[in-house]
């Protein structure tokens, strides 16, 4: 998701960012993908980490991505 209209203060979104678990970041990462450009592309995940999908998977398609010449930077949410 394209969020530069939210980053006027870039700590605006990790205090803002609903936290609970359970997303499945898998599915997350699969959606990214589709437009990662290899060699250019920073995928920032902003998450609590909580992986409800299958963590497998998850590990294995960060892992391509990475592969893939992707920077990722995972941000961990933070509430206060």
């Amino acid at each position: 998701m394209d969020l530069k209209e939210e980053l006027d203060d870039p700590v605006d979104p990790l205090f803002g960012v609903q936290l609970g678990g359970g997303t499945d970041i898998d599915r997350v990462l699969a959606y990214s993908a589709v437009g990662a450009a290899t060699g250019g592309t920073v995928l920032v995940l902003l998450s609590d980490l909580f992986e409800g999908g299958n963590r497998a998977d998850m590990l294995r398609r960060a892992c391509t991505l990475v592969a893939c010449g992707v920077q990722m930077v995972v941000l961990l949410a933070l509430n206060e």
